[in-house]
């Protein structure tokens, strides 16, 4: 897991300034044909969300926040 510093633009009128913690998918484990750990997908979840220097992560909502997270995915493979 790392902290990693984006911006993503297009979202709003100003660029917004987003710190999240990213976590890379893990396939399943099996032994003897038995899955002992299920497969994890990538995750991105958001920590906070500055725009013009103030913290707006409170003030947006859960859809918001799930776009802002699908884009950072979306970018990080371009």
């Amino acid at each position: 897991m790392k902290l990693m510093h984006e911006h993503i633009t297009g979202l709003c009128r100003q660029p917004l300034e987003c710190w999240y913690e990213w976590e890379a998918a893990e396939p399943e484990i099996k032994e003897a044909g038995i899955v002992i750990e299920p497969a994890i997908p990538e995750q991105v979840i958001l920590i906070e969300v500055w725009v013009g220097g103030a913290d707006i992560f409170e003030l947006i909502s859960d859809d918001m926040k799930e776009v802002i997270e699908i884009a950072i995915k979306e970018d990080r493979y371009k």
